[in-house]
């Protein structure tokens, strides 16, 4: 009972003595007792203020989201249909078109798809008139003028390129190099030799040296060849000996034969091969963007004719 006693009495005075600071924090906030300059408190209302929500906002009730259900027809807003907004239409297309395929018998569900089907080709239509309008007015932006698709052009297309191959070939073959990496007892290397055979034959091409990587390491390590066949061009441009890698693993005549032109003209071009009409293109689209960089600049300055 004793040491009962004891205790109350010690919690008592504690208490009392506890009592003035106790008091004195209540008036104060977290960050004014600590003093912390960098704490995250808030600064007036203290660390772990807290306050009573507004009686207002708990009496609100909160709406769920109501998910659209299938077997409802969407709103079709029929006074505005010829004015939504691209994204807006498509998605009214496709709900009307689940709607539709959900109730198949239903023959007004079936027919408002088919007419909002029929303003989507309307505008795919009144588009597409634009778009012809424009490439006449702008053939660079034309592909067909390419790459066209009628025979007598694409009959021109090949003697044009033709033309240029050789021309090409006529100036890589005194100059130029293939380097062919093969290995002993590689099957891909055989058939790869059999294919430089006949490009040899047919392009009449001088300079072939194939290198076998195990007799010569280091070259191969020199050149990074990690598989076989592995085929680069090497050449002098301009006192300069440049080399560039035609195609890792085996290949066809015609890969080489694009490679070698598109390495003549990387180095004395700086650009990849291209016929004389994709340069044109190139051009012409270059101007249509410089075009409207112009006419940009000229609606701004008419917009705001303050502006210096």
């Amino acid at each position: 009972m004793r040491i009962i006693f004891y205790f109350i009495f010690i919690f008592c005075v504690s208490f009392e003595l506890l009592r003035p600071a106790y008091s004195w924090s209540r008036t104060k906030s977290f960050y004014e007792i600590t003093g912390d300059t960098e704490s995250t408190a808030h600064k007036t209302k203290g660390f772990y203020f807290y306050q009573d929500a507004d009686p207002e906002e708990e009496d609100k009730e909160v709406e769920p989201t109501k998910k659209k259900n299938l077997y409802d027809p969407p709103d079709i807003p029929w006074a505005n249909l010829m004015s939504i907004p691209p994204a807006e239409f498509r998605k009214l297309l496709d709900e009307q078109l689940d709607y539709a395929l959900i109730n198949p018998q239903n023959k007004k569900a079936v027919k408002d798809y088919m007419i909002i089907q029929a303003e989507a080709v309307r505008r795919a239509q009144a588009f597409q008139r634009t778009w012809a309008k424009v490439l006449i007015e702008t053939p660079g932006l034309d592909p067909t003028a390419l790459h066209p698709t009628n025979r007598l052009a694409q009959i021109a297309d090949i003697n044009q390129r033709s033309t240029d191959r050789e021309q090409i070939l006529g100036e890589l073959r005194e100059n130029m190099a293939i380097l062919f990496f093969s290995r002993a007892g590689c099957p891909y290397c055989e058939q790869q030799r059999k294919i430089l055979e006949n490009f040899v034959k047919t392009w009449k091409w001088e300079n072939l040296k194939e290198i076998d990587i195990l007799e010569f390491p280091q070259v191969a390590q020199d050149y990074q060849v990690e598989i076989v066949p592995d085929l680069y061009v090497v050449g002098n441009v301009h006192g300069d000996i440049r080399r560039q890698r035609l195609h890792a693993g085996l290949t066809t005549g015609d890969q080489i034969l694009k490679s070698l032109m598109d390495a003549y003209s990387n180095w004395f071009k700086g650009t990849n091969y291209q016929l004389p009409q994709e340069t044109q293109s190139d051009q012409m689209l270059f101007k249509s963007i410089q075009t409207r960089m112009d006419e940009g600049q000229t609606e701004t300055a008419s917009k705001n004719p303050g502006t210096p």
